[in-house]
């Protein structure tokens, strides 16, 4: 993409955290973090922004996987990429 459109801006989003009863099902969910900071390094050495979406998840907003979110969380996920990449 860089090479291919070299004025674009790349953005990455972070990965969204799970519920706490998801990551008690699942133990893999807890690593999001971890992930989250590799994906940050990661943008931060190939020069690409990196945009921290985990303050915007409350409990309200998972679905009842504890994964997915709501539909009303996608309108405001929106807004505050949108705000970051000052578009």
């Amino acid at each position: 993409l860089k090479e291919g459109l070299p004025d674009c801006g790349i953005y990455v989003n972070s990965i969204l955290p799970a519920s706490q009863a998801a990551v008690a099902e699942n133990e893999s969910y807890a690593r999001i973090p971890e992930y989250n900071e590799e994906l940050s390094r990661l943008c931060e050495d190939m020069q690409v922004s990196f945009i921290d979406n985990s303050r915007l998840v409350k409990e309200e907003h998972y679905e009842e996987d504890g994964v997915h979110m709501t539909a009303a969380f996608y309108s405001e996920w929106l807004s505050y990429m949108a705000e970051q990449s000052e578009l």
